[in-house]
């Protein structure tokens, strides 16, 4: 069976900086219109199912992608949620490092990974690729192999789906590329195995690439 996974569209809170997890906040122009050149680029495939998370921006990415489809909808599946941050969720970088303890955190969450403590109501990253083992199951389960299914989910959680597919250590979690938002990644699903067909792909983006800024609070520290 064939999986393509796509990223969320850009939203007012990656522009400015504001850490998400099961949060949300609205699409920008720039993501309504990253999500419209998903849905050109994919004309021409029939999906046998459409899933979605449970958050709002992954659900409106998912109707602009399947606008014009009469015949199919979407099925929430909370497997394929963001990571959840507990109480970081919601603050810029700079509110989440005013102490030296979240500080100390937030930096490990990207340059040590092993190293990284949830604060409470956080998930650690071996929960986040728990549950893309999860959706896989899901998908091995209730799906025929010649299946084409179409999930639209988040970052996070699609960087650990390649972290478990290629077996890495969690200190190797945010090794390139990085997750953008409209991306585009193939993989082929077996009984036994999984391919990656394409990773991260948005030459369909054209104007409505992002550049990320989530790693920004990082770089001014280096």
């Amino acid at each position: 069976m064939k999986l393509y996974l796509v990223r969320h569209g850009e939203t007012l809170w990656n522009r400015e900086h504001i850490l998400q997890g099961q949060l949300d906040s609205p699409l920008t122009q720039k993501g309504t219109g990253g999500a419209e050149k998903i849905r050109e680029a994919l004309s021409g495939i029939e999906f046998t199912k459409v899933y979605t998370s449970h958050q709002i921006r992954s659900m409106v990415t998912a109707d602009i992608i399947l606008e014009g489809r009469k015949d199919i909808s979407y099925t929430v599946e909370p497997y394929i949620a963001e990571m959840s941050y507990g109480h970081w969720q919601g603050k810029t970088m700079e509110e989440i490092c005013e102490s030296p303890e979240s500080e100390a955190q937030y930096m490990n969450y990207f340059r040590h990974p092993e190293k990284f403590v949830p604060v409470e109501g956080g998930e650690r990253f071996e929960d986040v690729i728990k549950r893309a083992e999860l959706f896989i199951d899901r998908l091995r389960k209730e799906h025929e192999s010649d299946d084409v299914i179409l999930a639209v989910s988040h970052g996070v959680f699609i960087k650990a789906l390649f972290v478990m597919i290629r077996k890495l250590n969690i200190s190797e979690f945010w090794e390139k590329p990085f997750i953008t938002n409209c991306s585009i990644s193939i993989f082929d699903i077996k009984d036994d195995s999984i391919e990656i067909l394409s990773e991260v792909e948005t030459s369909h983006l054209g104007e409505h690439q992002v550049t990320t800024a989530e790693t920004d609070y990082i770089k001014k520290k280096e």
